[in-house]
């Protein structure tokens, strides 16, 4: 449940789009879209798939500007639905591709990341939710919903702490250009 290997993993980045992005505080923004930027490009770089969800595109726009064109997404999701979990290709996906670790990352803590990784564990996946590339609107919901998503059995961490562990050791070739990421 702890442990990430490249071969069983996912990221999924949750709701980064335009118009959520302006109901966010900046300095939170700029933190968790920088880090969902080194988990996706990273991810890119392992060759591991970066799945992005979309909340009614029509209402709250694209992809945050901060990440537009910065990494290769296998599969967009434009939903309605709260939880990823309910759209049908994300399922799909996950089940084809014999993943059983999902790296959680986007908006909202409490709501969209939450209710996924709610069914994700539900539905006997490992959930992994990088806290410092999740947001809310204020402290006291990202707190209420990353606490309710580890006592419901996902484990909560930072964005490097997955990359240096789906990455393992210093002697793989991509090493280097994650290194270069980090600084």
């Amino acid at each position: 449940m702890f442990k990430l290997k490249k071969d069983d993993t996912v990221l999924v980045i949750i709701d980064m789009q335009e118009r959520l992005s302006e109901a966010m505080d900046e300095d939170m923004l700029d933190t968790a879209v920088s880090n969902t930027l080194l988990l996706a490009k990273a991810f890119n770089i392992m060759n591991i798939p970066v799945i992005e969800t979309l909340q009614y595109p029509k209402g709250l726009g694209d992809i945050d500007e901060g990440l537009k064109g910065s990494y290769k997404p296998v599969l967009r999701v434009e939903k309605t639905t709260f939880s990823a979990y309910e759209d049908n290709k994300f399922v799909e996906f996950l089940e084809k591709n014999s993943i059983k670790n999902v790296v959680l990352s986007g908006m909202e803590a409490h709501i969209c990341v939450l209710q996924t990784a709610l069914d994700l564990l539900e539905n006997g996946y490992n959930v992994h939710i990088a806290a410092d590339a999740v947001i809310s609107r204020n402290d006291f919901n990202w707190e209420t919903g990353l606490d309710m998503a580890q006592k419901a059995g996902a484990v909560v961490s930072v964005a490097e702490t997955v990359i240096y562990q789906l990455l393992g050791r210093s002697d793989v070739k991509e090493f280097k250009d994650i290194h270069k990421l980090m600084k």
